[in-house]
Order: C-alpha cells, then structure tokens, then sequence
C-alpha cells in the first residue's frame, strides 16, 4: 500500500531537555493542520584523498538538522504552545507563558465618560484593582445606545477606580446601572526564552510507520488576514533530527485536537486599530523570525544547542485610502501602533498587537478604473520605549 497525505497525522510534546522527548512516555497532543515538510536535512563532504584508480575513497556525513514548517488555519487554541515558541515568551513551559484571566463583573456600579479616542470607564466600588495598563479587556453588558462601548479595548491607564481604554471608540457616557462583566485576556509578549518540541508524524495508513523530529524550535512564523478568506499562517521549525520509528514515542493515548471553528476575514474579524482607531482594511499580514543560530560542537553531528537571535517583525497592511493620517505617518516617519482582534463564533478571540510600528515603504496610486484607492503599506515593529515590549497576544476564552 502507498501512503497518502490524507491519512498522515501530526502530535507533539514540549521537551525540557532539548532534543529529548520526554520520558514517560509523554502524552502527545495532536495537532491540526493543513500541510507540512519536515524533515532531515544531512550535509556530506567529499574526500579529496588521491587515489591511484581516480575513485573517490568516501562521502561522509559532517551535520545532521531537522527543519520543516506546517501550514494551518487559525483555529482558537490550537497553536497556543507555537505561539508561545515564536515569541520566545517567558514561562516554566509554554502552556504557564500565558498570564492569568482576570474577570470583574459582573457588576452594576460602572459609569462611563466619553472622550477623543478612548473613554473613561468608573466604578463606584473600586473593583478595578486587579486590571493592568497595557493589557487588552472584553468589554460585555452595556445596552442601548451605550452598547457600543462593549468590545475589546486596551487600557491605557488603570486604577482601582477608573481606567481608560481604546480601540474600540470614544464611547458614551452613560450612568451605571447596566451589568456589566470586564474581562482582561492571558497575554504574552516577546521574550528571550527558547524551548522545543517533539513532533511525531504517523503514517495511519500503513503498520506501525512513524517518523519523529526532536528538538523543534519555532524560527519563524507568519499569519495572513484577508478579506474573504480564511485566515492562514505557518509555523517554521529548526530542530536535530529525525527517527524513523515503529512504535509512537508517546503513551498511545494522545490528547484530541479541538474542534474549534475555522477563522475568516469576513466574519472574525472584529477590529483593525490603527493608532488606537478603528480604521477599514482588507489585509494584514505579519511576520515573525527568531533568526535561530545552530551550534556546532566536536563530537556531534547534530545542533548542540540553538541560539535565538533578534527578534524581528514584519508586515504588510492594505487598508482603504479615506485620510492622510497614515500616509502622512510614513512621510513623516512617525511611530503608529497596530492591532488586530479576532473572534470565531463562540466568542473566543485572538488580539495580535505591535504596540510601536513604522511604515517602511507606502503608496496610495490609481490603478485603473472602477478601482478604489488602497494605501499599501509595509511596517516593521520594534521595541516600545514604554511597554519595553514588540509584540503582544492575547486570548480569550
């Protein structure tokens, strides 16, 4: 029998030795996906010994890696742990990176103040102690015309009493009354912190066929939003090398992915926030490189050890031409901020933020008729002076 891609399955398990699958043996989680290629990659050289028959005396290995990447669309909680790899978050493993939920409400003492950009909202009972600057919240429980201060916002400044938010409009103001639930997402940010994987590929189609990759560290990663399709991305992966087993390394009891719906451009997503404005776009991709370096040591032919190099992060985003502000931004080379929330259809949500981003090249031009006018912009986030970070991801439940 040939095997086929369609009966291929993926798992995997953090390491806490790299390069060693755990011990257990470990459960495995499988994984979701649409495509992937990993694989071992060998370097060989060629004796350049004399030989009186002219024949080359041997052809030995001098590096083994592994590398791939998997291709996937955006589900709620199924790529946490890889997210958590691209950005090198900091945490015992990748499933503690994530920072705590906190949730206030629901309560009925909260008013609300209107502003330019943002909106103060108070509470009569100091509820708001366990709230973070920086941090994004899902706003529910305002009604009427106050509704539209329920969302996703960020809080710009925050007190037991009061906090101010953006990216989802200048509010109302509104007396308290409504119950209202505040609720500030797990989040991480960029850190230092490398970690690896175990990933298992198994040929169900055939007995007992099953190809291994340790030390899998995510270099790379990428996410692409547009309108009218389904929101993709990939995960690239360095590592040491790949097994070809016939048993899996995992206890055989794998925990099952999620079913969480698939998510879209059209219908999840909620914001595009521009400088803390909500603005109309139809793409926006980004990407992340961990620039992951081998070490090489005698005695082995596979990596030692990886070493992070600069975190960089790049993108694109095609948004309608409607004011100057962005072009004037890139003219100007100014600092802006980007953010973009996106929620499936059962209110589970990803916010990917870069809270300080320049446009690297912009255009706004008339390509032909029956056309609109798109601004296309490339940006490059780098380190905010004051949240002391690049990215931020955060998730809600």
């Amino acid at each position: 029998m040939t095997a086929i891609a369609d009966r291929v399955s993926l798992a995997y398990v953090e390491e806490s030795t790299f390069g060693v699958t755990p011990s257990g043996p470990p459960t495995l989680q499988d994984l979701r996906f649409v495509s992937e290629n990993f694989h071992e990659e060998q370097d060989s050289q060629e004796s350049a010994e004399i030989r009186d028959d002219r024949q080359t005396a041997d052809v030995p290995r001098t590096a083994v890696r592994a590398l791939g990447s998997v291709n996937h669309e955006l589900t709620y909680g199924t790529y946490d742990d890889f997210l958590v790899g691209a950005l090198a978050a900091t945490g015992a493993d990748a499933s503690a990176a994530w920072s705590t939920v906190v949730t206030v409400g629901p309560i009925s003492t909260i008013s609300s103040t209107a502003g330019t950009d943002s909106y103060t909202l108070s509470d009569s009972g100091s509820g708001f102690g366990s709230l973070l600057a920086k941090q994004w919240v899902k706003i529910e429980g305002f009604t009427g015309v106050d509704a539209v201060m329920n969302g996703y916002a960020k809080i710009v400044t925050a007190s037991p009493s009061a906090i101010v938010v953006s990216g989802n409009g200048d509010g109302t103001t509104a007396t308290a009354g409504d119950t209202i639930t505040i609720t500030m997402g797990a989040q991480i940010v960029n850190g230092g912190t490398d970690r690896s994987w175990s990933i298992e590929r198994e040929y169900t189609d055939l007995s007992n066929t099953f190809a291994v990759y340790t030390g899998m560290t995510v270099d790379t990663a990428n996410l692409q939003i547009q309108a009218r399709a389904i929101v993709t991305g990939n995960f690239g992966f360095v590592g040491t090398g790949e097994s070809d087993n016939t048993a899996t390394v995992g206890d055989g009891s794998n925990d099952a992915g999620n079913v969480n719906g698939v998510m879209t451009g059209s219908e999840d997503v909620i914001q595009v926030v521009e400088n803390g404005e909500v603005i109309s776009a139809n793409q926006l991709t980004l990407d992340i490189s961990n620039n992951i370096r081998q070490r090489a040591i005698l005695g082995l032919l596979t990596p030692e050890s990886l070493g992070l190099g600069k975190f960089g992060l790049t993108g694109t985003a095609q948004m309608y031409f409607a004011t100057s502000d962005i072009m004037q931004a890139y003219l100007d080379n100014t600092d802006r901020s980007l953010a973009a929330v996106i929620e499936d259809d059962d209110g589970q949500a990803y916010v990917f933020e870069m809270p300080r981003i320049k446009y690297t090249t912009g255009e706004r031009v008339a390509g032909g008729v029956n056309t609109d006018i798109i601004a296309n912009m490339n940006w490059t986030a780098y380190r905010h002076g004051v949240e002391g970070i690049t990215m931020r991801i955060a998730r809600f439940a």
